[in-house]
């Protein structure tokens, strides 16, 4: 147990270090993901009357959070496992007894400071736009739960990607389809109410779209699709199915890179 408490300490203290070594990345990252995402908002935002901001503008902003949050797992867990692999991690975790699940579970550290700083920045933009009322929130609680049970989806959905990545080769970004078709198919920008009929079953199968609508109902007191209590049941199950299949399914991954190896050459 203690020897688990200092790798555990270990790899919170190295991807903290990595941050702040790699800091002008870490700001590039932030402005060009607000770069983007402004551009997205004021394109959005185009089509909406000014009269209707006010009550629009809340919304689209904790969409885009929420996206953030998965754009971010897949980027920083997902994606990162290319590099991880390339040079040589995997093996030198491995003969430490060390799982590299933890370490990438940790560049969660990452994705979220990303994602706070953006979402923050974002947020002026949209204050500026429609006022500070944007920025007032129905319940914070339930905003907060939402939040922790999609982390646990995207975090888990990124350890996937990973883990496939670790087995045939590719990066866990190029993998990903559901980073595209969430937006807006998924819940994550629109409540499911307001999605076209023949697209709300599609909605409702995408684990995202459940604590999407948990975070509307903090955010602006919207009656989730399924009722709140329904909401958070399924979000739980979706978040444990979610978790409990990345663990298995890096279990065997792992069980197959210490019989086989990881093929690394050529990878950068």
């Amino acid at each position: 147990m203690m020897r688990n408490d200092i790798r555990i300490r270990a790899i919170i203290w190295l991807h903290f270090l990595r941050l702040w070594r790699y800091k002008f990345s870490f700001l590039n990252n932030i402005l060009t993901t607000i770069l983007w995402l402004t551009i997205f908002v004021l394109g959005a935002l185009m089509f909406i009357p000014s009269s209707k901001w006010g009550e629009m503008a809340p919304i689209a902003l904790w969409g885009i959070i929420m996206w953030q949050f998965l754009s971010s797992s897949v980027w920083y867990i997902g994606g990162w496992t290319w590099f991880f692999i390339s040079q040589g991690l995997v093996e030198e975790h491995l003969l430490t007894n060390t799982s590299p699940v933890p370490v990438l579970v940790g560049r969660a550290i990452t994705g979220l400071s990303v994602t706070l700083a953006a979402s923050l920045l974002v947020a002026l933009v949209f204050t500026g736009l429609a006022g500070a009322s944007v920025l007032i929130v129905y319940n914070p609680l339930i905003v907060l739960v939402g939040l922790v049970l999609l982390a646990t989806m995207t975090i888990s959905y990124a350890l996937l990607l990973s883990a496939a990545s670790f087995r045939i080769g590719i990066p866990g970004t190029i993998l990903d389809i559901a980073n595209f078709i969430s937006f807006v198919l998924g819940g994550l920008a629109v409540p499911i109410a307001n999605l076209p009929e023949q697209i709300r079953p599609i909605a409702l199968a995408i684990p995202y779209a459940h604590p999407a609508e948990i975070v509307r109902y903090g955010v602006r007191g919207l009656e989730p699709y399924l009722g709140l209590a329904n909401e958070l049941i399924i979000s739980t199950i979706f978040a444990l199915a979610l978790a409990l299949s990345a663990r298995i399914v890096f279990k065997r991954t792992m069980k197959y890179i210490r019989k086989h190896g990881v093929k690394a050459v050529g990878r950068m």
